[in-house]
């Protein structure tokens, strides 16, 4: 069988194989999508490339942080084996068996290459608040970041008197700072320890994709947006056109609130993290809703 076409050959492969599985079958590690993994074309102990989704239903990419890569699936290929875009496909078409008469190689390669499930949602906790008022140490910590009470009170800060998660009392500490951040739009809670471990740092049940500042923007100005909201306090007392969201991950932005953005702004700029797991998610997001 002869393909005469690019664009031809292009979408047989599609038809037979995900973006996915290509990235599987050629990548020489094991990853997960939207994670940090190590890089292919580099040796490195420290992951510092990306393979994931544009948006949620979208196309796969991949990037390195510490190189020049970054493309799609065939792109990956092509520079892998340092090959043109032709000799790229032609080889996925090759390698998967996907122009022999027989489907015996095909169906065996596919059957190793399965698609990520989506993982269920875990059911948010029930969190119940006592507040009392800032003692000297709590204020002088967002005192740190240029924020004084006037301004937790903006934003709806509290300090835990007590804290019942599932009707079970959480046990504070004295020695440990902890901050309780109120949404009162959706009565959620998240619970801030700065100082805490990394995975006893946050803990909350605000849905993911709670965002604020929409009325903040204009159109006539460009927009920028944090990935926290300590971050967006501290952005706002130097510049006023800027929003919120949760985390630095394309899955903290709704479709309504990206829209939103890209209407009612000149442009938009997505202000992450600088280290290696921010670019990350500062390269999906931007792709993703052609930000800056």
């Amino acid at each position: 069988m002869k393909v005469k076409k690019q664009v031809d050959l292009k979408d047989l492969i599609f038809e037979k194989v995900s973006q996915e599985q290509i990235f599987r079958f050629y990548y020489p590690y094991d990853f997960k999508l939207n994670h940090l993994c190590l890089s292919a074309f580099v040796k490195e102990r420290n992951p510092s490339m990306i393979i994931g989704t544009k948006s949620q239903d979208g196309d796969i990419i991949f990037k390195c942080f510490n190189s020049h890569h970054k493309g799609d699936c065939i792109v990956f290929v092509k520079e892998l084996f340092n090959l043109d875009y032709r000799e790229a496909l032609e080889k996925i078409a090759k390698d998967f068996g996907i122009l022999e008469m027989d489907n015996a190689r095909y169906e065996s390669i596919i059957k190793q290459l399965p698609i990520s499930k989506i993982t269920k949602k875990k059911t948010a906790p029930d969190i119940v608040v006592a507040t009392r008022s800032f003692n000297n140490e709590e204020l002088l910590y967002w005192n740190d970041y240029y924020q004084d009470e006037e301004d937790l009170k903006r934003e709806h800060i509290f300090a835990p008197k007590k804290i019942w998660v599932n009707k079970v009392p959480l046990i504070l500490k004295s020695t440990e700072l902890t901050f309780c951040y109120y949404y009162p739009e959706i009565d959620k809670w998240k619970l801030y320890k700065p100082f805490a471990p990394k995975d006893r740092k946050w803990m909350g049940n605000v849905p993911l994709q709670t965002s604020w500042g929409l009325e903040n923007i204009n159109e006539g100005q460009n927009t920028i947006i944090t990935k926290s909201l300590k971050d967006y306090m501290i952005v706002r007392k130097i510049y006023n056109y800027v929003v919120g969201v949760q985390n630095e991950s394309l899955a903290a932005f709704s479709e309504e609130f990206a829209n939103n953005l890209t209407m009612g702004s000149r442009k938009v700029y997505y202000a992450g993290d600088s280290d290696i797991p921010g670019k990350a998610a500062s390269y999906l997001i931007t792709e993703n809703f052609k930000w800056k």
